[in-house]
């Protein structure tokens, strides 16, 4: 079983934390986008034993229900060569998002310069919830210090693609995940 993570979150972080109203919007997409998709993998996993996954523009929701059988794998596609995979891992149950420029350009804005974020060429996030994994994901690309913030993010993982192309991952490894 095999899924590719395509496409970025939407969403959109105004100056200094405060969202504007574009922002919002913006986030509220997000969230009715992860919701509907937590429902729809609720609805068919109801229907019995079954190992779902559901991919939205790149944004996945996964629920393995079935004891017999693998790990969906889920590859983080290289921004710059969107035919590669930078990293691929196992998820048996949780939510992956990334957000980057690779297929919007710099659609997403650095709060303290108010141009296109340059710290990372893309910022992926695996969590429990995919609304979350989106809004951490979009928060981790316009922060300098990603790594640090998402180590503090319990129940969380990331992974995060510098401009000279190094690959820096938190807490890729553990129950329900197995980087590869």
């Amino acid at each position: 079983m095999h899924a590719h993570l395509l496409g970025d979150a939407a969403c959109v972080a105004g100056d200094h934390g405060h969202l504007d109203a574009h922002a919002v919007q913006r986030l509220d997409g997000l969230r009715r986008l992860g919701t509907h998709l937590v429902l729809l993998v609720e609805r068919v996993a109801h229907l019995g034993a079954h190992d779902v996954l559901v991919n939205a523009g790149g944004d996945i929701a996964a629920r393995c229900a079935r004891t017999d059988t693998p790990d969906w794998t889920i590859g983080i596609e290289d921004p710059r060569d969107r035919s590669r995979m930078l990293r691929a891992f196992g998820l048996r149950i949780g939510a992956v998002a990334t957000s980057g420029s690779a297929a919007r350009g710099g659609h997403l804005i650095d709060p303290a310069t108010g141009g296109p974020a340059t710290w990372w060429l893309s910022a992926t996030v695996i969590g429990p919830e995919l609304t979350w994994a989106g809004v951490y994901a979009t928060a981790a690309f316009v922060k300098p210090d990603a790594p640090a913030w998402l180590t503090s993010l319990e129940g969380h993982a990331g992974l995060l693609l510098d401009p000279a192309g190094v690959v820096t991952g938190t807490g890729l490894t553990g129950p329900g995940r197995t980087l590869r």
